[in-house]
């Protein structure tokens, strides 16, 4: 469920959307613990990062070739 949440919520980040709320791999089958939590929260931080590179936004795009140069 996180996944394919995930890339809805990258796209209706791209349409201009103001918030965005995570869901855990758990959602419709049981109470989540600490890392189910931690697993939505990456899988929404990294969709909330490439609604920005889809928008344009300057940092977005500066951030990934810092990343980039440090693997290197």
């Amino acid at each position: 469920d996180h996944i394919t949440s995930g890339i809805g919520a990258a796209m209706i980040g791209w349409y201009g959307c103001a918030m965005l709320c995570y869901v855990t791999p758990k959602e419709h089958l049981g109470l989540p613990n600490k890392q189910d939590v931690k697993e939505g929260l990456m899988a929404y931080t990294i969709a909330a990062h490439a609604a920005n590179l889809a928008k344009g936004h300057p940092g977005a795009q500066l951030r990934d070739n810092a990343l980039s140069k440090a693997r290197f």
